[in-house]
């Protein structure tokens, strides 16, 4: 199968682990914020020779923008905040590990990156959870239940395998619900972005496993990979279909349109309204109306307009996309308003700059 389908269908891949301290409370009952603070200290201690550039931060030292931007991009979550000065965070400036302590696990291990790499992520994370956090930590398993993990549908491996995927003509075909049903899928589930409840919405969703008893590490993320070459080689053929279907294809054509005039010419954009055009906008690059040199600008630029990534953006100059741009605004990104306005000024002048009509 051609890498570049791959490119243009799997956004990340992530594994992430749940593991517990033998002889703790778990984290909802975990108060003392001494030993809280110690086990933050001895995971950092034991990933240290990691050549990561990996730093600590409790989640009372950090401010309500730091913890909005660091949750806006997986790297903590909700609960962490919410466990407040028990908490805290060991990551790397790229944000490819996060390693959450006394979030609903006493640790969670997160291993994410761009693309199809689910295989390698796993390798490296079973590595860094035995050889180095291991070595350290004594963790709480048993050999009937395997790793005892704070919620049930947790524990045995406690992993969590999931590829995130762009299906828009999957979508567009109205088969998303029928992929969803086949028995290929038996123990996996296919989620929205935002992932148990969520809707896919810009066409993103999330493939991940269910089952975490009774299976190895192994070989559930070999079953994660046939699931994601057959949903690769599924909106291939999708997209084919739209481009061959007279009706089919000229609804594409209109909607994709629609979108190119809006965000063209948009003087406001919200982060929702922005995401459901710009994700048009790639199906139609997909399917041969505009054309972009590197298909990834479109993912990354989706998330530098995140709201707090868009005022972070914003403070520090940071114009990776429109760089030797004017900036044609005289206010800061400091409420919804002023971020929805700055958003439509970046996303007029990357359309600009980067994007051509193929007609």
């Amino acid at each position: 199968m051609s890498g570049n389908l791959f490119s243009t269908t799997v956004v990340s891949s992530r594994i992430r682990l749940a593991r517990n301290v033998a002889g703790l409370p778990f984290p909802n009952r975990f108060f003392d914020r001494a030993r809280a603070k110690k086990l933050a200290d001895e995971v950092f201690f034991a990933l240290s020779p990691l050549r990561e550039n990996l730093v600590r931060y409790y989640m009372e030292d950090l401010d309500l923008s730091q913890r909005e931007q660091y949750k806006e991009n997986y790297i903590i979550s909700e609960t962490l905040i919410r466990h407040g000065e028990t908490a805290a965070v060991i990551t790397n400036p790229e944000g490819s590990i996060s390693v959450m302590i006394n979030e609903e696990d006493h640790i969670r291990e997160q291993y994410m990156q761009r693309g199809f790499c689910i295989g390698r992520l796993f390798e490296k994370a079973m590595d860094i959870d035995a050889n180095y956090i291991g070595k350290r930590i004594d963790y709480a398993c048993n050999d009937r239940f395997g790793f005892l993990t704070a919620c049930p549908t947790n524990l045995g491996t406690g992993l969590r395998a999931s590829v995130m995927m762009f299906l828009p003509a999957v979508c567009k075909r109205e088969k998303i619900e029928e992929i969803r049903k086949t028995e290929m899928f038996r123990g996996f589930t296919v989620r929205g972005a935002s992932g148990e409840g969520s809707r896919g919405d810009g066409y993103l969703f999330q493939v991940s496993n269910e089952v975490t008893m009774g299976v190895k590490e192994k070989e559930l993320v070999e079953r994660l990979e046939e699931i994601v070459m057959y949903l690769t080689e599924r909106e291939a053929k999708e997209r084919l279909c739209l481009k061959e279907s007279g009706d089919n294809i000229y609804k594409a054509k209109d909607s994709c349109g629609r979108a190119y005039g809006v965000l063209s010419n948009a003087e406001i954009l919200s982060y929702e309204e922005f995401t459901k055009l710009f994700s048009e906008l790639k199906l139609g690059v997909l399917l041969g109306f505009y054309k972009i040199e590197d298909f990834e600008l479109l993912n990354d630029f989706i998330v530098a307009m995140r709201p707090h990534n868009l005022a972070m953006w914003e403070r520090e100059g940071e114009e990776d996309f429109l760089d030797g741009e004017e900036k044609q605004y005289d206010f800061s990104c400091d409420t919804v308003s002023d971020k929805d306005v700055y958003r439509a000024q970046c996303v007029r002048q990357f359309m600009e700059r980067y994007l051509s009509k193929e007609r």
